[in-house]
């Protein structure tokens, strides 16, 4: 709490944002933390709406630039579950394990619930 209030820090939204790749990292953010959610047998509901919003940031600010042209839209109304899959795979490269697959529908189960993507 210290932190959060600490009118020094200035640390901005946009400041916070930034980096989403990162963010969407397997071992990172959203999927580090739900993956360790599964493991204790926890099902991090609230974290996929996160790791969704993290998704929906990354396609509608165009941070794409690091993912081949097969999966790319050209904003979150365009994705699909393939295309989701693809953009997710791409950024998590080599150290996707069995939860992957998991945490891919957990994400997409998140953004129709939400409204994110016509289902």
């Amino acid at each position: 709490m210290r932190r959060m209030i600490n009118p020094h820090l200035n640390d901005l939204t946009e400041r916070i944002c930034r980096d989403r790749i990162r963010k969407l990292g397997y071992n990172d953010r959203f999927y580090g933390t739900m993956r360790l959610a599964l493991r204790h047998d926890v099902t991090p509901l609230s974290l996929a709406v996160g790791a969704a919003a993290a998704v929906v940031s990354f396609v509608d600010h165009e941070d794409q630039k690091c993912v081949t042209s097969s999966v790319l839209v050209s904003d979150h109304s365009q994705l699909t579950h393939e295309s989701l899959r693809g953009i997710l795979l791409e950024i998590w490269g080599e150290e996707v394990d069995d939860d992957a697959e998991r945490l891919i529908e957990m994400t997409w189960d998140a953004m129709k619930n939400c409204g994110a993507i016509m289902s």
